[in-house]
């Protein structure tokens, strides 16, 4: 198997609308984070496409960006998998209305949500710190009162680079003074900077489901490394997609170059016309933007290191026995 490359990985399961599975497989991310692997929604077939990628069901969390069907109906399918294998119920977390459909098909699946399920409604603009860190922040959408939906922002906290005991001391800093510089003060004219190694930058990927502009979106999206919108729509049923509550291209890639979003990522865009012609109406509005197909991978390295960029495709050979972690998931 081809290693993956270092940084954090989006696998994208799926990239397809509702209507045009027949080519692209029903839209999902596998996102893997120095050790902590969410997935974005759960389509139908999930469990199907996670092998074909040579990944098992070893999810710490499924982040729902809503409850239709479109997001949760491969949710029983991984949940049953871990279950045979005494791996732990699945975690996930999504929008109001969640805990309600997953006691449904707990109930269709004739078996205790507790059983298959550790299931958490979210609440807007909360952080989860799923490991230390790490952040999970679910944002507003924009769309209809009776439609609750919500997006995803996934980040790091920034790392600090280390201070140069030799230096500062050769400066005939100590005590008060160096305690002062730790905490982010110039002292005698010399500034943290000046006695502190590079830092690391904070990654930020992301993820909306359907959604009209808002300044919510705009604000999740500022300074992201990564930006994954569903775009179903041309500019020429512009009076749909505002009907529809979702956007087109060109909308997305607008608010992606304003809020200086880096990568721009467009997914369930519709079978209207091809997806080159998708891209092509809306790549002059941002100049990093690629429509992904089904086991494509994008790779974000912290900042410093370079702009996100599309890796080789997963290998797609079933391997003969998912790997699974025991435990929490």
């Amino acid at each position: 198997m081809t290693p993956h490359p270092v940084g954090w990985t989006i696998l994208f399961l799926g990239t397809g609308s509702y209507d045009n599975t027949s080519a692209r497989s029903l839209a999902g991310l596998r996102i893997e984070i120095d050790g902590f692997t969410a997935l974005v929604g759960c389509a139908d077939g999930t469990l199907e496409r996670l092998s074909r990628a040579r990944h098992g069901w070893s999810i710490d969390a499924v982040l729902l960006t809503d409850t239709s069907s479109l997001s949760i109906a491969g949710l029983v399918g991984v949940a049953e998998a871990r279950a045979r294998h005494g791996v732990a119920p699945l975690r996930v977390l999504g929008p109001p209305g969640t805990l309600d459909v997953l006691d449904l098909l707990s109930e269709i699946c004739r078996q205790p949500r507790s059983t298959l399920f550790d299931a958490h409604e979210v609440e807007i603009d909360r952080s989860i710190e799923p490991k230390a860190g790490l952040y999970l922040h679910p944002f507003a959408l924009s769309r209809a009162h009776d439609d609750p939906g919500l997006g995803w922002i996934l980040f790091e906290a920034p790392v600090r680079g280390r201070f140069d005991r030799k230096k500062v001391e050769q400066l005939g800093l100590a005590g008060a003074d160096f305690a002062a510089l730790e905490g982010g003060n110039t002292v005698r004219g010399i500034r943290p900077s000046d006695v502190m190694g590079p830092g690391r930058g904070a990654r930020r990927i992301v993820i909306a489901g359907r959604t009209r502009p808002s300044p919510e979106v705009a604000d999740a999206m500022e300074g992201a490394d990564v930006a994954v919108l569903e775009a179903p729509f041309l500019d020429d049923r512009l009076d749909v997609a505002e009907a529809a509550h979702a956007l087109t291209g060109w909308e997305a890639a607008e608010m992606a170059t304003r809020a200086g979003t880096r990568m721009l990522l467009l997914t369930q865009m519709g079978s209207y016309a091809s997806h080159a012609t998708y891209i092509a109406e809306a790549r002059p509005f941002h100049a990093n933007l690629h429509g992904p197909s089904d086991l494509d991978r994008v790779v974000v390295p912290h900042p410093e290191n370079g702009l996100p960029y599309l890796a080789p495709k997963a290998p797609t050979r079933p391997s003969s026995r998912p790997g699974i972690r025991r435990g929490q998931p």
